[in-house]
């Protein structure tokens, strides 16, 4: 008998969604004392008019399992991407699906360039590097070595 696989659902996040976001980003980066921080700023960035396109990850029909957006940059058709899931459920989770659904979401807004500042021993550096993304600067967060990575939006992404 084959194990029942759970099938990843997608829908646009709502208000409600926030603390089970937060607890997303809490189980995706557990050493974070920022995530608090972290979650006001993506509340907030509704506030500067920019393009937003944001989603919740669901297993099922309840449980939110993570969570990805694309935000406007303040430099035209650059869009910063967040995906934000335990390790175990980027590559055949929730965070397959979402990063699926946002680099689709780049191409209907013609984007040029997508990118994405985190720590360098999260797991999702190499998780987007493996799709595109490339190691552009590296930088510090708060004492701890970060990169930020970027990926040009590539016209079969706009297709």
């Amino acid at each position: 008998m084959s194990a029942s696989r759970t099938v990843i659902e997608l829908r646009e996040a709502t208000e409600a969604d926030w603390p089970h976001i937060l607890r997303c980003a809490d189980e995706a980066a557990p050493a974070a004392v920022d995530n608090d921080v972290w979650l006001a700023n993506r509340r907030a960035f509704a506030a500067t008019g920019r393009m937003r396109r944001h989603y919740v990850a669901l297993d099922g029909a309840t449980t939110v399992t993570g969570y990805g957006a694309i935000e406007e940059d303040a430099v035209p058709g650059r869009f910063r991407l967040f995906v934000v899931t335990r390790p175990d459920r980027l590559e055949s989770g929730a965070g397959a699906r979402l990063f699926q659904r946002l680099m689709l979401d780049l191409g209907e807004l013609r984007a040029n360039v997508a990118w994405m500042r985190e720590r360098l021993d999260d797991p999702l550096v190499a998780f987007a590097i493996e799709r595109g993304f490339r190691d552009a600067q590296r930088v510090d967060i708060d004492g701890t070595p970060a990169v930020i990575l970027d990926c040009p939006v590539r016209v079969s992404d706009q297709e």
